[in-house]
């Protein structure tokens, strides 16, 4: 039976990430989200039901049109494998509530966030905006205390903040200060912390694999908001478990 639940979650998840993938791309495109069929993006050809099958399409087609047959993002797949498997895990935390309806709306707009500031640098408002709004649902139904939900945003706010002043905008930009906001109203100043911590270390991790391996130099510009979702995202699930884990193993309490 559970397994049986998942799966239908899972098949849920990949639909919201095939429309999360028509949002990035539209947008980018400055299209309507609602309006126009489905296409290849060479030869124009509308797409058929059966080629519109989340994660199933892809596979199926090995990556590329029916038609022209032309390579396919992989971005397509992999936002609607992320976008699925988010999905079952907010499920299995918070169960069949309205926090895990509107935790499913939280996760769409941060995966939104993340791949299109990944493939263009640029955070559009309106993705932003979105975050915060379900952001402030989320953490109400999960009965996060109006103190920490303040708290939450200020702190989040004012870390970005404070570096954008100082660097006057070279180290953030002005995306990243609703970000925090977004992310602090969510989680809460307990584990916005917490979020921040794991966000800084794969970045630097990263930044320092892809130096090491001249992929990218020391003044290269690294994505920051993939990082950001991806820390908030284990904080807001896991976050009480990261810190057992931590004290347990790491420091042997």
């Amino acid at each position: 039976m559970i397994a049986f639940t998942d799966l239908l979650v899972f098949c849920l998840g990949a639909a919201v990430g095939s429309f999360i993938n028509v949002v990035i791309l539209r947008t980018q495109a400055q299209q309507s989200w609602w309006l126009g069929h489905s296409h290849c993006p060479r030869c124009g050809a509308t797409l058929r039901w059966f080629e519109l099958i989340p994660v199933a399409s892809f596979l199926w087609q090995r990556g590329q049109c029916r038609r022209c047959y032309t390579r396919l993002s992989w971005q397509y797949l992999i936002v609607e494998a992320i976008s699925a498997l988010s999905f079952v895990f907010i499920f299995r935390v918070f169960g069949l509530s309205w926090a895990t309806a509107s935790g499913w709306l939280t996760i769409s707009a941060m995966i939104a966030i993340a791949v299109y500031d990944w493939r263009w640098s640029l955070v559009p408002d309106e993705f932003s905006f979105t975050l915060i709004a379900t952001a402030i649902l989320t953490s109400w139904l999960m009965g996060n205390l109006l103190i920490d939900i303040i708290l939450g945003a200020v702190l989040g706010f004012c870390f970005f903040g404070l570096q954008y002043v100082l660097s006057r905008g070279r180290w953030v930009g002005s995306a990243e200060l609703l970000l925090g906001l977004g992310l602090g109203i969510l989680l809460g100043w307990k584990w916005l912390g917490l979020a921040l911590l794991v966000a800084y270390m794969i970045g630097a991790l990263g930044a320092a694999i892809l130096i090491a391996t001249r992929r990218a130099k020391r003044s290269s510009l690294i994505p920051f908001a993939p990082i950001l979702m991806f820390g908030g995202f284990i904080a807001w699930l896991w976050g009480p478990d990261v810190v057992q884990w931590y004290l347990r193993y790491a420091l042997g309490w």
